[in-house]
């Protein structure tokens, strides 16, 4: 469809300061996950781009 996301993105997970902790390359159309769980409590921000659209950026919490 046209406003649904296809092909590939590239997934960054970065925390507060800016560091990335985490990367994965996703394939769009389909579920996919990212394996967060080697990362501390805190805030994080998960960017995504798809080489074919618009940058994504969400904040996540993560409590342990």
């Amino acid at each position: 469809s046209s406003t649904g996301m296809m092909g590939a993105a590239d997934v960054d997970v970065s925390d507060p300061s800016g560091r990335i902790v985490a990367q994965e390359e996703i394939v769009l159309g389909n579920e996919s996950s990212i394996n967060l769980s080697g990362l501390q409590s805190g805030t994080y921000f998960i960017s995504m781009r798809p080489r074919n659209g618009q940058p994504i950026m969400r904040r996540v919490v993560i409590e342990r």
